[in-house]
């Protein structure tokens, strides 16, 4: 799959707006940490106005929580919270991976 990688800081809320029409996955890049919520709230409003549902998580949670069963209190509630969320959020159309590490969001169609 060719998923197209888009600076934040130069494609518009209508480039966006295009390629969720288009049902396409997309990465953007370059997003500050302080900025990460922000993007990703504005990300959520566009779906949500076109009438679609996204799940938003951290990408290489799996990996860390490998970690986190050392410590299996908080390894197995993590498993339960992530199990939780992955039903609460359902069906949806699109996932949001955050990166804070690397700056990106990649955002992928899912149906």
């Amino acid at each position: 799959m060719d998923i197209s990688v888009y600076s934040i800081k130069n494609v518009t809320d209508e480039q966006v707006a295009e390629m969720i029409s288009a049902k396409k996955s997309f990465v953007l890049e370059d997003i500050g940490r302080t900025n990460m919520g922000e993007a990703i709230d504005k990300l959520e409003r566009m779906l949500k106005n076109k009438g679609l549902k996204s799940r938003v998580y951290t990408k290489g949670r799996s990996a860390a929580i490998i970690g986190e069963l050392a410590v299996p209190l908080v390894g197995w509630a993590s498993v339960a919270a992530i199990g939780i969320h992955n039903l609460a959020t359902w069906n949806t159309d699109y996932e949001i991976a955050k990166n804070i590490v690397t700056g990106t969001l990649t955002v992928n169609y899912k149906k």
